[in-house]
C-alpha cells in the first residue's frame, strides 16, 4: 500500500520518534521498541481491522489466537521468508531481534520499508503456517537429520517454498492466497526430501557438519536453496529418504529428555569460573514486568558462572549461588510480578558472551554427538 508523505509539524509522534531513535542508536537490542512508534505499523493494524483481524505491535500486548490475526513477529518472520534472500531467515532463526534492525540496508527496512499491505502480510502468514504445520507433521515419521532438518530447518523450507512461488506477484492484490497456501502443503513434502538430499550430498560423513551450523551459515543455505529449487522447478520426483531416516513403525522420533543446560556446559568444561552471564527477558510480556525493576541496580541482570553442579550462578545483586531457573524464579518474586509463570526454562534467559545458554548447551551436545 502506498502511503503519501506530508509534512509533520515540529513535534509530531513520527519526529520524536526518529529524535529518540537516533539518541539510543547505541543500544540495537532495543530496536524493537521503535518498532512500536513506526507509523507504517499503526497503518497496518487499521488495514487488518478493516479485514477482520488484530494485528499487535506494541511491546505488552497480548497476542491474537491464530484464527484471530497475529502480531508483529509473527509478520517479519513470515515477510523474511518470502524475501529472496535467504540470509533473512537465517538471521531470525538465531535470534529474532534481527528482524528490527534499522540501519541502512538493515532487515527491518527490507521487510516493511514499502509499506507492504495487509493481504500480503495475512497470506504470508497463513502461507508460513501451512508449511510449518505440514513439516510437524512429516516430522513424527522421521529421525536423526531428517527429523531435526523437518523441526528447525522451517524457516529456511518455508523460504523455499515461497520462492518457488515466486513472491514478486504475492504484493498484488489480485494474487489468490487460498490457492498458494493450498499449494504449499504439498510442495512441502517434496521440498524437504530434496533439501535433505543436498544436505547430506554437500555435508556427508566425509564432511559432517551440525544441522545447526548449517542453518546458521547464510552461503551454505543460500546453495542448499539454489540446489533444492533447480529440482523443484524441473520436476523431479523427489529422492525417497534413507531408512536410517525413518522412524520405527508405533515409535515417535522423541528425543530422549537430555541433561539440563546448565549441567552440558559444566560437564563440557567450557566455561571457566567467573564467566559473566547477562539477563534478558524472553519476550514482551517479561520485558514489560521487569523493565523498571531491573533499571533500578544494574547488578540485578548480572551473574557469572561456577562450578557449583546445583546452583551454578553466583547473581551480583545478592552474592548468592542459584540455579538458572531458580534465580529467574527468584527475580520474578523480587520484582512483584504477581502474574509470572509458575515454571521457567532459566537457560532461555541468561547469555554467555550474546549467545543464549540454553543455545551454546544445545550446540555443545550436537557436536557430542556427531562425534
Amino acid at each position: 500500500m502506498n502511503v503519501i508523505r506530508t509534512g509533520k509539524p515540529e513535534g509530531s509522534p513520527e519526529l520524536l520518534a526518529r529524535i529518540t531513535h537516533a539518541r539510543n542508536r547505541q543500544n540495537p537490542v532495543r530496536d524493537r521498541d521503535f518498532v512500536s512508534l513506526d507509523p507504517t505499523q499503526s497503518l497496518i493494524s487499521e488495514e487488518m481491522f478493516i479485514l477482520g483481524l488484530q494485528y499487535t505491535h506494541r511491546r505488552g500486548e497480548p497476542d491474537p489466537t491464530p484464527e484471530q490475526g497475529c502480531s508483529v513477529v509473527e509478520a517479519a518472520i513470515s515477510l523474511a521468508c518470502a524475501h529472496s534472500n535467504p540470509r533473512l531467515v537465517v538471521g531470525a532463526k538465531q535470534n529474532v531481534e534481527t528482524l528490527w534492525d534499522r540501519s541502512v540496508g538493515g532487515t527491518y527496512g527490507l521487510l516493511f520499508g514499502e509499506e507492504p499491505g495487509a493481504p500480503q502480510i495475512w497470506g504470508s502468514v497463513r502461507l508460513r503456517r501451512a508449511v510449518g504445520n505440514q513439516l510437524h507433521e512429516l516430522s513424527q515419521k522421521l529421525q536423526g537429520r531428517a527429523f531435526a532438518l523437518a523441526e528447525r530447518g522451517d524457516l529456511l523450507i518455508a523460504h523455499l517454498v515461497f520462492q518457488y512461488m515466486d513472491p514478486k506477484e504475492m504484493n498484488s492484490d489480485e494474487y489468490d492466497w487460498d490457492e498458494a497456501v493450498a499449494q504449499a502443503i504439498p510442495l512441502t513434502t517434496r521440498a524437504l526430501p530434496w533439501l535433505l538430499h543436498h544436505m547430506d550430498a554437500a555435508h556427508s560423513s566425509t564432511a559432517p557438519a551440525s544441522i545447526t551450523r548449517i542453518l546458521s551459515d547464510p552461503k551454505l543455505c543460500r546453495d542448499l536453496v539454489s540446489l533444492t529449487l533447480r529440482d523443484l522447478h524441473a520436476g523431479s520426483e523427489a529422492p525417497p529418504v534413507s531408512t536410517d531416516y525413518r522412524a520405527k513403525a508405533h515409535q515417535h522420533p522423541r528425543k530422549p529428555r537430555r541433561p539440563s543446560s546448565a549441567t552440558i556446559l559444566l560437564n563440557a568444561g567450557e566455561l571457566g569460573p567467573g564467566t559473566p552471564l547477562e539477563f534478558r527477558p524472553l519476550n514482551s510480556t517479561e520485558e514489560a514486568a521487569l523493565r523498571d525493576w531491573l533499571t533500578e541496580d544494574g547488578r540485578r541482570s548480572r551473574a557469572t558462572w561456577t562450578n557449583n553442579r546445583r546452583y551454578s550462578l553466583l547473581w551480583e545483586f545478592d552474592g548468592k549461588h542459584h540455579s538458572p531457573s531458580g534465580l529467574v524464579m527468584t527475580m520474578y518474586e523480587l520484582a512483584g510480578w504477581e502474574e509470572s509463570p509458575i515454571a521457567v526454562q532459566g537457560a532461555t534467559r541468561w547469555y554467555i558472551e550474546g549467545e543464549r545458554m540454553d543455545r551454546r548447551a544445545e550446540r555443545i551436545l550436537e557436536k557430542l554427538e556427531e562425534e
